[in-house]
């Protein structure tokens, strides 16, 4: 009751994570009341300047910012360059990125089973059948790394996710079945080279435009 108290006249337009006694939790804000929420955790999109008015108004009451959730995948990579990873980084924040795996798409297996789409919702299967045939080289790579590593596909593209900008990046992979869980687990024990990363970066950078 007491953090709530802290809290409730902060003035910040949206939901956004915060650690509190060690916990990430979810503040929510409306018309400048702000209650918090242990239930669940929503994504929360902030650009630059909507990070840094949030890191500053919960700074103001001794309440550290703890992350910025937002998608960011080696088929996503728009945080580059519009300002929230450098301001990430300067500020002390961290980044939790959702969908790093594009989808399924850089599991590979879209692209060995491309029958798959067909149990998919329509507009699913739109948005993802240009998608697969442009990242072809892409998941080729991650799969050759894989062989190296004798790991899988998608943990080597969780792996280049977490590690390629030093440790500020946490993933939030789905899964619905077990041995996803652990795969996804397992990605944290798989260790690329520089030179691996900055491959998959370039073959990235020809499908988001870097």
């Amino acid at each position: 009751m007491r953090v709530i108290e802290t809290l409730k006249n902060v003035e910040i337009p949206e939901d956004v994570n915060v650690k509190i006694d060690g916990r990430i939790v979810t503040v929510r804000g409306e018309k400048g009341e702000l209650t918090r929420d242990f239930s669940h955790t929503p994504i929360s999109i902030y650009l630059e300047e909507k990070m840094i008015s949030a890191h500053e108004s919960l700074a103001d009451r001794g309440v550290p910012l703890a992350t910025n959730q937002v998608q960011f995948s080696l088929l996503h990579r728009k945080i580059e360059h519009n300002g929230v990873l450098e301001t990430a980084k300067e500020l002390g924040v961290s980044i939790t990125a959702y969908t790093p795996l594009g989808m399924g798409i850089l599991t590979g297996k879209l692209h060995s089973n491309p029958e798959l789409l067909n149990s998919m919702p329509r507009f699913r299967r739109s948005r993802l059948r240009g998608k697969i045939k442009k990242s072809q080289p892409l998941v080729d790579a991650l799969e050759e790394i894989a062989r190296e590593q004798e790991a899988t596909a998608a943990q080597v593209a969780l792996s280049w996710t977490t590690n390629y900008h030093g440790g500020i990046v946490v993933t939030i992979p789905g899964a619905s079945k077990t041995y996803q869980i652990e795969q996804n687990a397992g990605a944290m024990s798989v260790s690329l080279s520089s030179e691996q990363m900055d491959t998959l970066a370039a073959l990235s950078a020809d499908l988001t435009g870097r």
